[in-house]
């Protein structure tokens, strides 16, 4: 009954209007440690008692300590992601790729005299933390059409309340053959049809999360570290929808085809901390421990839908297309805590000598929670679509432990690294195995330069409704199965 009302609210309260939705909260709470330079990537970010790599501010700032020279560095990335979309026995597979940059900043080591501090260092730059660049195509039959969707969500209005962006558009396009101006109900061509409907749409998802970090380390006579960072989190991320059905047997009186494109952009920025330290003082043993403040975000919603609707009455085919205004809104997102634990061995047989590193990281999903109301444009439907969306959050998601582990090997200076990612579901009562990441990854060390070279690949499934209906049976589901492939290189200079 809950989860009932839950949807029955979403529907009243107009769901893309606001566009806000549990998934979007687990979209920007998902935070990346491999995606920045190429050391941690190859061992799956699994770096949290290692040190000496820009990578590790974004697991435990304390390993900036280890570096007792300053250093620059910079990691082009190559994103690859192929995706293969199903809805009922179709499948369709599409791919896309992205270019950018994984890490560039700079570490400026010190080491003071008549201290018992043996480092103290600073750094500043940018780490990637999570990359949306996704395509997926899927085609099918299944029961219901979005027009009924328009339809529950308009009934009970008058046309004078219906919204700009769903239920007013299908009455402008003409997707409600008929209006009671005495119930406020609407009719459709779909309301004596009980087969299937052909459906297609497509989506295209962009854009990333980097984050902005100003760090400070040091270590207490190489035994213990401590470090701290504030982080910006710069947000940007778009998605197109075009979604379209037809009815190419005429099996539905009056109604042809229909096209309804929905485009909202993301952008804004948050804050947060991290702290941690390292224990070294055993001489082949390492431990950390890390806490990650949520990301305060201050977001932005830019968003249009369009809709087109094509019948055959006495008349004749007849087209007609419909347009929202140009919506935004300002809204808040706090995501979780997060707590990493750390434990690292060194090892060295002849002239080969390594680390082996694991992380356990816990972070409750269900935890994040949108603020619609700090806008002043808000009103009393966004307090209410705040607790539904916010109690959406808690119902469908849960605490999780993911583990990584990762080794490097040196041999004069040479470096090969492996790791391994596994990410446990974040959804409560979900049959989904963890996504795994696996990292692969050389380099060469020298006094003053450094090269190193990581490939990762990640595996995930999830689930896609492109609407929702009052009961959710109802609701086509789309299976996604995605395979994503990262390559990066980094480029670390000593000075």
């Amino acid at each position: 009954m809950k989860q009932l009302l839950s949807i029955s609210l979403f529907l009243l309260l107009g769901l893309s209007a606001k566009g806000q939705l549990a998934e979007d909260a687990l979209r920007l709470s998902t935070l990346k440690s491999s995606l920045s330079t190429a050391r941690t990537a190859s061992v799956a970010g699994a770096f949290g008692a290692m040190g000496e790599d820009f990578g590790v501010l974004g697991i435990n700032p304390a390993g900036l300590a280890s570096y007792y020279e300053s250093e620059f560095s910079i990691s082009p990335s190559l994103n690859f992601n192929e995706s293969n979309a199903s809805l009922v026995s179709n499948s369709n597979s599409t791919s896309k790729q992205s270019f950018g940059l994984g890490n560039i900043g700079v570490v400026f080591a010190k080491q003071p005299m008549a201290s018992s501090w043996s480092s103290s260092n600073f750094a500043i730059g940018v780490n990637k933390q999570n990359i949306f660049s996704q395509s997926f195509l899927y085609q099918g039959s299944t029961p219901t059409s979005i027009v009924d969707r328009f339809a529950q969500v308009a009934d009970g209005k008058t046309l004078g309340e219906l919204g700009d962006f769903e239920d007013g558009l299908a009455y402008d396009a003409f997707a409600f053959s008929s209006y009671d101006s005495l119930s406020n109900t609407y009719t459709t061509d779909f309301d004596n049809y009980n087969g299937n409907v052909n459906k297609r749409q497509s989506v295209t998802r962009n854009g990333k999360i980097n984050e902005l970090t100003l760090a400070w380390a040091g270590s207490l006579d190489k035994k213990i570290s401590f470090g701290v960072s504030v982080g910006i989190p710069l947000v940007s991320f778009e998605t197109t929808k075009v979604y379209t059905e037809n009815d190419p047997d005429s099996e539905i009186d009056f109604f042809d085809q229909l096209s309804f494109t929905e485009y909202v952009s993301t952008s804004g920025a948050g804050v947060n901390f991290k702290i941690g330290s390292t224990y070294t003082g055993l001489q082949n043993f390492r431990f950390g421990l890390a806490v990650h403040s949520p990301n305060w975000y201050s977001l932005t919603d830019d968003f249009e839908n369009s809709l087109s609707y094509t019948f055959t009455d006495a008349d004749g085919p007849e087209v007609n297309e419909a347009m929202s205004p140009r919506g935004q809104f300002n809204y808040r997102l706090r995501t979780p805590w997060k707590y990493i634990a750390s434990a690292g061995g060194l090892f060295k047989v002849g002239d080969v000598r390594g680390f082996v590193n694991a992380d356990f990281e816990f972070v409750d999903y269900g935890s994040s929670a949108f603020n619609l109301t700090s806008s002043d444009l808000s009103g009393p439907a966004d307090a209410e679509y705040q607790e539904v969306v916010n109690a959406d959050i808690t119902d469908q998601f849960q605490r999780v432990m993911n583990i990584r582990l990762g080794s490097e090997l040196g041999y004069k200076i040479w470096r090969f690294r492996a790791g391994v990612a596994l990410d446990a579901t974040p959804y409560n009562n979900a049959t989904a195995e963890s996504n795994t990441t696996i990292g692969l990854g050389l380099g060469i060390k020298k006094r003053s330069f450094a090269f190193d070279l990581a490939f990762q690949a990640l595996s995930s499934e999830e689930s896609y409704s492109p609407y929702r209906l009052t009961d959710e049976s109802q609701n086509p589901v789309v299976n996604i199965e995605s395979s994503i492939y990262n390559m990066t290189g980094t480029f670390g200079f000593r000075f």
